[in-house]
């Protein structure tokens, strides 16, 4: 049984494998290609463990970035691929490694997802390897892999993916599963699924929460009880994910991100409807301005299958399917009308909307829609793949051959080969345009960096007895009053304790022109013992950690009631 049934997935693995190698072989090399984030996201692996070991849980600041300043990225920035590579930094397997096998992992599951949402929808094995073989070959998935490197839309691809083969489960009709007692270990698997959504990619959540939700509402509108069980599945995944969430939205303020310029010129980098349709796959950037080198281009064999779709469509509402050589679906209809709409939105005649759209600058480029066109138009050539005529497969299969064939001459612009302690030691930012810098700090003499406090003003003397980019505790003889300053960036969370023969008490920081946003205080004349360390102790910080603590107990404890239910119902 178990080899026959092994026998009868292995065309389906074989599948997935093969495609997922048609973008995957770039990493068949040592290093990792040169892209926009990927070096980036190493260097957030090797700080993010760095400030799990310094003690920072969860870690929010990372203590080598910015010229060894620290830099608060953790807090503001997506956490799931460094909370995936976790487990293999402690190991001490190299960063670039790890990286291959997380951006892998997601475009097999991207496969697999787009497999099993065609299967779910009745669609033969064909038109399924020929979705699977759309969303491989698209375009924007493939240069977001080769050129961009961006983990987080890779993840978030994937994880939406299987969101939406949730809700299509929930959508099948099952006389064992119509009490919402009976839906609950869907129920624990969806929010679960949602927490790693919601950890995923920040624009992508932000965008990509509202589509699954309409989603669900579309499949599951006459099942009140598995709407329900979405809608409860998505506020767990919220509470789940409130961590990172809460101090990421109102704590913005003590950063540049709202001035910064990719915020601010959000409108100026929407593509033109020419990009959209045909550009070069090359490694290039979006500028401000109708002109950019990075390809928007969709793919031919999407453009052929989207304007199909809607033509059938066109013709089955004309002539109610009479002349018509298939039946039109209202899933194809849907998914072309979405398709469009992301379309559309990419263009500028919409900034106007866009302005109205709280968040919406956050987005920094309207182009990454298209992601989410991956997708649509993956399950849409499957669905018209199943039923087309001749002429339109062969179509479809010649336009998705050349775009192969396009796909296996691109080749990165070269390759970054480090070692360990070289992503360990980064000392750029990771982010863009350093939006997540902390609002007062202006430091600029980055080469005087020593990891030891500085006596800036006064009489005294200063004996180090311990120093991390998380925690440092020293000794202090004031002789006058003194202004001491620690070589790092302030940011919310910092908090300097000083003791004395008499007393206990945190002292109030400083700012000015000469401190220039780094730690620096004040003190007495007196013999003191001082303990700085980054901490949890924001209001923010505190009910995000709270309530995703909860959250997680109560997943964890229903999770076990459920798994114990089961394991009696087998020995009785």
């Amino acid at each position: 049984m178990i080899v026959k049934r092994f026998v009868g997935y292995l065309p389906t693995v074989l599948l997935v494998l093969s495609a997922t190698l048609l973008i995957t072989r770039v990493y068949f090399h040592p290093g990792v290609p040169i892209t926009h984030d990927g070096e980036n996201h190493l260097a957030r692996f090797a700080n993010y463990k760095i400030a799990l070991k310094e003690g920072q849980f969860p870690p929010r600041f990372a203590p080598n970035l910015y010229h060894r300043y620290g830099y608060p990225t953790f807090n503001y920035n997506y956490p799931l691929p460094n909370i995936l590579a976790l487990p293999f930094t402690l190991i001490k397997l190299p960063y670039q490694l790890i990286f291959k096998l997380i951006m892998t992992s997601a475009l097999l599951g991207i496969g697999c997802g787009i497999y099993t949402w065609l299967k779910l929808l009745k669609v033969g094995w064909s038109g399924r390897a020929i979705g699977v073989l759309s969303a491989v070959v698209s375009p924007y998935l493939f240069q977001t892999v080769i050129y961009r490197g961006s983990i987080g839309e890779v993840l978030a691809l994937a994880l939406g993916i299987w969101l939406v083969v949730w809700i299509e489960r929930l959508a099948l009709p099952d006389p064992k599963t119509q009490t919402f007692k009976a839906l609950l270990p869907q129920l624990l698997i969806g929010s679960l699924g949602f927490i790693l959504f919601f950890l995923s990619h920040n624009v992508t959540v932000l965008f990509g929460t509202p589509l699954l939700l309409l989603l669900a509402a579309c499949r599951l509108r006459t099942e009140k009880t598995r709407l329900l069980v979405v809608l409860i599945a998505c506020l767990i995944g919220i509470l789940g994910s409130l961590w990172f969430w809460l101090p990421a939205l109102l704590e913005q303020s003590a950063i540049i991100v709202g001035s910064s310029s990719l915020a601010q010129q959000y409108v100026t980098h929407f593509p033109t409807l020419a990009e959209l349709i045909s550009s070069p796959l090359q490694f290039g950037f979006s500028f401000v301005g109708p002109v950019d080198s990075l390809s928007f281009a969709l793919g031919l064999s999407q453009w052929f299958v989207l304007l199909s779709a809607v033509a059938a469509s066109g013709l089955a509402f004309l002539f109610k399917q009479k002349k018509v050589t298939f039946q039109v679906r209202p899933v194809v209809i849907g998914l072309s009308v979405m398709t469009i709409l992301l379309i559309v939105f990419q263009l500028s005649f919409t900034s106007g909307i866009w302005k109205t759209i709280l968040l919406a600058r956050f987005i920094q480029f309207p182009w990454r829609l298209e992601l989410f066109t991956t997708a649509t138009l993956a399950i849409l050539t499957g669905l018209i793949f199943n039923q087309a005529a001749r002429w339109q497969k062969f179509g479809i299969i010649f336009l998705l051959t050349l775009q192969l064939i396009l796909i296996s001459k691109a080749q990165p612009v070269g390759y970054i080969n480090k070692d360990r302690i070289e992503y360990e030691a980064f000392e750029q930012s990771t982010t863009t345009s350093n939006e997540n810098l902390a609002k007062d700090f202006t430091f600029q003499e980055f080469k005087d960096w020593q990891p030891t406090p500085i006596l800036e003003s006064g009489k005294g003397q200063l004996t180090l007895e311990r120093w991390s980019g998380s925690s440092r505790s020293y000794r202090v003889i004031a002789e006058t009053p003194v202004t001491i300053i620690e070589p790092t960036m302030y940011f919310l969370g910092w908090q300097t304790e000083v003791s004395d023969p008499a007393r206990k008490r945190v002292v109030p920081y400083l700012n000015s022109k000469t401190i220039q946003g780094r730690i620096a205080y004040q003190l007495e004349p007196g013999t003191y013992q001082v303990l700085t360390r980054f901490g949890q102790h924001t209001p923010a910080r505190i009910i995000g950690n709270t309530l995703s603590l909860l959250t997680m107990s109560a997943i964890g404890g229903v999770g076990l009631l459920i798994i114990g239910k089961q394991i009696r119902q087998k020995r009785a």
